[in-house]
Parts: C-alpha cells; sequence; structure tokens
C-alpha cells in the first residue's frame, strides 16, 4: 500500500501543492524582521479576507470539476463540455464579483473594518483579484490531482511559489514596514498563474456553457460553499475579534504564532490530497459503508505522523525564529505555538469521518456541523478573547475542536459505520493532549529549550510503542523496494 508511487506523490502533492500557501510560512522570518506587528496584523486580515472572498467567488465549483471528472472520465466528449461549463461559470461569476466590489468595497471596508486601518483601495483591491485568480488555479490544482498528473501539477505551483516569494522579497527590501510587498507581489504571481492555467484548461476543454448542468452542480456544491465559508468563520474569524477587543498588533502576534506551526497544515493536507481519491475510489466503487482494512490504515499512519509532526515543529520554531533577530513582539509569539500545534491532534479523525460524506455526496451534513461549531467557536472566541486576550484565542480553537468531532461523529454515523483501533487513533492521542497541554502550560513563560527536546523524544517512543507494526511495515517496504532496484 505504502509504496514508491505513494511516497512520490505525496512528496509532489503534500510539498509542492502548497507551496503556494507555504510561501507566507517561509516569508516569516522576513516579515518577522521588516514588519511591524501592526502591520503584519493588517496583512493577517487581508489575508482573511482574500480566502473569504475565494470561497465565494469560486462557489466550490472545485468540488464540482472533482465530481465531474470521476463521473465522465470515460467519455471524453461529455466530459469536455462539462469542465468547460465549470469553468466558463467560474469565469463568470468572478468577473461579476469583482465589478461590483469594485464599486461598493470602499463603503463596506469602512463600515466592517472601522478601526483597523484596512481600506479597499489599494490592498482590498488587490487582496480581491488574487482571490479570483488563486480560485481558478486551485479548482485546476484539483482537477490535475484527480488526473493523476503530477509533472504539470509540480512545475505550475513552483512557477506560483517562486514568483510570489522572489517579488515579494523584492518589493519587501524597496518598501519596508509597507504592505506594498506582501499584498502587490502576491497579486501578480496570482495573475500569472491564473493566465497560465486559463490558457491550458481551455486547450483541453474548451469554453462551453450548459446552465442546466451548471445550474445543477451550483445547488450540489451549495452545501459545501456554506461548508467552505463556515470552515473559513472557524479559521479566520478570531483575527478580525482579537481587533476589535485589542489592536492589529495583537492580531500580527496571534496571527504569526499560527503561521509558524503552518507545516503541520501542509503536510497533512498534502498527504490527505494524495490518499483522498484512492479513498473516494474505493468507496464509491465498492460501495463500502463500513470502514475497513484498507481505509484504516492510511489514517493510522497520518496519526502517527500527525503525532511526530507536532513536537518536531514546536522544537524547530523555537530554534530558528530567534535566529533572524525579529522584532520583540514576534518572540513573544512564541509562548503560544506549542498550544495552537497540539490542535492538529483532532485534524486525523475529522478527515477520517468526513471522507465518507463528501465521496457518497452527502454534503448537506457539513453545514449542521461547521455551522453549530463556528457558532460555538464565535461565542468563545468574544467571551475567552474580551476577559483573557491572546491565550483566549488560543483556548478557544483548542476547545472548540473536541466539539466540532463529536458533531461530526453523531451525523457520520448515519451513512457509514466506523469500526477502528481505539487505542491507536484515540487513547494514544488523548495521553499525548494531556501531557503536552500540562507541559505546555508550565513553559508557558519560560524558555526551556530541554524541554521540547525531551517533548520530542517522549513522542517518538509513545509512536514507536503503540504503532510498532506500521513502523516495522514500513522498513520493509523499503527494504524490498531497494533490492527489487539492485535485481
Amino acid at each position: 500500500m505504502i509504496g514508491k508511487g505513494f511516497i512520490k506523490s505525496t512528496i509532489i502533492y503534500s510539498i509542492v501543492g502548497s507551496l503556494p500557501l507555504a510561501s507566507g510560512f517561509i516569508l516569516l522570518p522576513l516579515f518577522a524582521v521588516h514588519l511591524g506587528s501592526n502591520i503584519y496584523g493588517q496583512l493577517a486580515l487581508y489575508t482573511a479576507f482574500t480566502m473569504l472572498i475565494q470561497i465565494i467567488i469560486n462557489l466550490s465549483l472545485d468540488y464540482g470539476l472533482q465530481i465531474t471528472y470521476f463521473e465522465n472520465k470515460s467519455e471524453q466528449l461529455n466530459l469536455g463540455k462539462r469542465i468547460g461549463t465549470l469553468v466558463s461559470g467560474m469565469l463568470i461569476v468572478g468577473l461579476l464579483f469583482i465589478l461590483v466590489l469594485s464599486i461598493t468595497g470602499q463603503f463596506l471596508f469602512r463600515r466592517i473594518f472601522p478601526n483597523s486601518g484596512l481600506e479597499f483601495f489599494p490592498f482590498g483591491f488587490y487582496s480581491l483579484i488574487t482571490a479570483f485568480f488563486n480560485g481558478f488555479s486551485k479548482s485546476y490544482n484539483n482537477l490535475l490531482i484527480n488526473q493523476q498528473k503530477p509533472v504539470r501539477f509540480f512545475w505550475i505551483n513552483l512557477l506560483n511559489f517562486a514568483l510570489t516569494v522572489v517579488l515579494t522579497i523584492v518589493l519587501l527590501l524597496k518598501f519596508p514596514n509597507t504592505l506594498i510587498g506582501p499584498i502587490t507581489a502576491r497579486a501578480i504571481a496570482a495573475g500569472i498563474v491564473f493566465l497560465l492555467t486559463l490558457y491550458l484548461i481551455v486547450r483541453q476543454y474548451h469554453l462551453s456553457f450548459e446552465w442546466l448542468f451548471f445550474r445543477t452542480m451550483v445547488i450540489i456544491c451549495f452545501p459545501v460553499l456554506l461548508n467552505y465559508l463556515l470552515n473559513w468563520s472557524l479559521g479566520y474569524s478570531d483575527r478580525f475579534i482579537i481587533t476589535s477587543f485589542l489592536s492589529t498588533r495583537e492580531t500580527g502576534i496571534f496571527d504569526f504564532a499560527l503561521k509558524t506551526t503552518f507545516v503541520i497544515d501542509i503536510l497533512l493536507t498534502g498527504i490527505y490530497y494524495t490518499i483522498s481519491p484512492k479513498l473516494y475510489n474505493h468507496l464509491i466503487s465498492n460501495n463500502v459503508r463500513k470502514s475497513d482494512q484498507y481505509y484504516n490504515t492510511y489514517f493510522n499512519s497520518m496519526t502517527g505522523l500527525t503525532i511526530l509532526l507536532i513536537p518536531l515543529t514546536i522544537l524547530a520554531i523555537h530554534i530558528i525564529i530567534p535566529l533572524f533577530h525579529v522584532k520583540p513582539d514576534y518572540l513573544i509569539s512564541l509562548r503560544y505555538v506549542g498550544l495552537i500545534s497540539i490542535s492538529f491532534l483532532f485534524r486525523v479523525l475529522m478527515l477520517m469521518y468526513t471522507t465518507p460524506i463528501y465521496a457518497f455526496k452527502k454534503t448537506q451534513m457539513l453545514p449542521k456541523i461547521y455551522g453549530i461549531s463556528a457558532v460555538v467557536q464565535i461565542i468563545l472566541s468574544i467571551i475567552l478573547i474580551k476577559y483573557f486576550g491572546l491565550v483566549g484565542a488560543v483556548a478557544s480553537m483548542i476547545l472548540n475542536k473536541p466539539i466540532q468531532l463529536l458533531l461530526t461523529v453523531w451525523y457520520t454515523q448515519k451513512i457509514f459505520t466506523f469500526s477502528y483501533n481505539y487505542k491507536k487513533m484515540v487513547t494514544m492521542p488523548l495521553i499525548y493532549f494531556f501531557i503536552f497541554v500540562a507541559g505546555e502550560i508550565f513553559a508557558f513563560h519560560l524558555d526551556h529549550l530541554w524541554l521540547y527536546i525531551l517533548e520530542f523524544l517522549f513522542t517518538g517512543v509513545l509512536v514507536l510503542i503503540f504503532f510498532r507494526n506500521e513502523v516495522w511495515s514500513m522498513i520493509l517496504t523499503f527494504w524490498n523496494e531497494i533490492r527489487s532496484s539492485k535485481a
């Protein structure tokens, strides 16, 4: 199951596929040196705005492309017309949205963000067109994943990454402590990649438009759209709440801490993108309604990887960030890195329980799950941030994760039966969670690097105890591949 092809795909889709987003992570040391925390806080708010608009403009039709490809890949003529229709629809909706916001954006920004320092022109507009460009490119990336075209996927994402990083560095050095570099560079890079992806997809499928099919796909994708919007609320609403109760300085400190843990998100998302087509095909083709060994093995491995990644990330961040002689506010953000990283413990179980929802098109469940979670998250954030500041922001995020997971379990059990190793998927993560929370609370105001080294060593032992079979299986797989390659 874990062969050379899987490992190669995982590297491409997890590392390379995340490069456009990872550019923000890689540029963090540069931001910490050349941007004040208040300016960086404004950048975080513009980024949140970009992500929101990208979701709205895209109408979740990237999911529609994925389903359309699987359902019509054996009928090339029909596939071309339907993909061409979805592409045309995304272009029309995006351009109309840009036109409307270009007229109303300044008014809306002044009403919604009165004390944040955000203006629609020019940076709000740049963020708007970036959202349109990135939404389209993201849809094409998802199509390439399902078409199993890793080489093209590699070069498109590498181009986006290289343009974003190089242009940001050049403009940030020329215009330090301003948003010209981060926002303008991202818009230019996204625009170039958009033109390339548009050319490639039109050359392959051509543009067409079938209104009935487009309307049907919008209806099918609407629950996914709501799900994405609610996920945005879960992931970004706290920035605006922090700004309301505190300031853009505290927003910058919190967002910087969150971004330093992005490497965990990059790897987990990339690995899931790699395995999700295999899981969808397994569930749909065989009409599997109960988790089996094939299904569980992927998520067992992801759990072990996640538990190793968390202390490794914490340790690496506390070693690397101070080396850049960053501004003092960014050193303060390191206090929150450990607690934020622990929240990723719930990610694998969430992915395991939501996969059947997407595979069997039961997406109407998602707004219920994430709607309740979003309301709880916002209420917790308002209360805890108001009284406890940034500690409250982190606490609200952690407390809402198990609530969100329990809701997912409740709804998903109606369409799918789960049977898996509770020791590996539940017991061990809980042991890890409580031990590490206690350690992070103890070290919150301290700078004990040795504590993070001990945490990593302890985690390695824990993974070897609970996942020794998976580790041994992977060793044998690599050994057999090496022997076969030499033969």
